[in-house]
């Protein structure tokens, strides 16, 4: 069964349970408890002019690889700024959160410690959310499962007071199934619990996936990412973003792009990767994605690779996730605004 069609009709016919959840064709069926309704409407129509922040700075890392904080928090708060159109920084972050919102940040620290949403970065956000009028206790840091993120040098708080930080193996998933397109899983509950998510993924290169930034980090928000990546992760990564849980909520993208690994991943391969010095902000995951490819596609030509789109592994799902269908963000690079400080 070479042919895609053939496949995820057989797939189809043996059903949800036997297949760990893919390959099923139904309207969205959201778990039960959720707040969503079955025809969500588009937040990011492929059309719409979407903004893109690039803050980069050479001094961001230090000789030893070391954050520079002092720099970091400059970059971030130049790049909220510019992407709200405030001058002033609360107001930048007032533009996107509120007093009552309860707030997920989704990292990424599957790669380890040299390959993992820098935990300065992190917490250089949670406290813009406090700016915003956000308390610590209505925050939560989480990613799949509580030993990658200490790998990645966070600590585990499972509860108040304060900000907690914990796996989805700690905090569970949802108990019904959520049916999107061709994807079937139970997402994190840190979702179910929360107003709003700030998406804080990698910028990297992935060996099946092609890259992996803001719409591939979400595969760490549900129970069953090991199953979707058959076929590079497409149409499964386009269609998990279709969830109403994430496409309602995701108010911010924050990349980290300290260091960009642009051959090799999703592990670190220090042969491939680059002390890039640089943050992306958006809210439109697609366009977002559409500008880390470039960058990754110019890092492999300046180090003698061939494009990922001539490659067995373009990363097709994200103008899949930015067509008339799905209507996630914006694929079009002639309607993306690039703006870099």
């Amino acid at each position: 069964m070479s042919d895609g069609s053939s496949r995820r009709g057989f797939l189809a016919t043996v059903g949800l349970a036997a297949l760990g959840l893919i390959g099923c064709r139904r309207t969205q069926t959201p778990a039960s408890g959720a707040d969503e309704s079955n025809s969500p409407a588009p937040q990011h129509p492929s059309t719409t002019q979407a903004r893109v922040v690039i803050a980069r700075r050479t001094d961001a890392l230090n000789a030893h690889g070391s954050v520079n904080l002092t720099v970091l928090a400059g970059m971030l708060s130049a790049g909220i700024r510019t992407l709200s159109g405030c001058d002033d920084e609360t107001e930048a972050w007032q533009t996107y959160f509120g007093s009552d919102d309860r707030v997920a940040v989704k990292v990424n620290t599957l790669g380890g410690a040299m390959s993992s949403t820098h935990r300065e970065l992190t917490e250089l956000v949670c406290s813009g959310l406090q700016t915003a009028g956000v308390s610590d206790s209505n925050i939560i840091i989480y990613d799949l499962l509580n030993e990658h993120l200490r790998a990645g040098g966070y600590e585990i708080k499972l509860a108040p007071p304060g900000i907690r930080c914990l796996g989805n193996d700690a905090i569970g998933y949802d108990d019904d199934v959520t049916v999107v397109r061709e994807v079937g899983t139970r997402f994190s509950r840190a979702l179910r619990g929360c107003t709003a998510i700030v998406n804080m993924p990698l910028l990297k290169d992935h060996d099946l996936a092609g890259v992996s930034i803001a719409l591939k980090n979400h595969f760490g928000s549900i129970s069953n990412p090991n199953k979707l990546h058959t076929n590079h992760c497409t149409p499964y990564i386009a269609d998990l973003n279709c969830a109403e849980v994430l496409r309602s909520k995701q108010r911010l993208i924050v990349c980290d792009a300290l260091r960009v690994g642009y051959e090799g991943g999703p592990t670190f391969k220090p042969e491939y990767t680059v002390p890039y010095g640089g943050i992306l902000l958006a809210t439109d995951p697609v366009a977002l994605d559409v500008i880390g490819l470039e960058i990754i596609e110019q890092l492999r030509a300046e180090h003698g690779l061939e494009s990922l789109m001539n490659l067995d592994r373009a990363p097709h799902y994200i103008a899949m996730a930015g067509d008339e269908e799905r209507q996630v963000g914006c694929a079009d690079r002639s309607n993306i605004e690039l703006a870099e400080v």
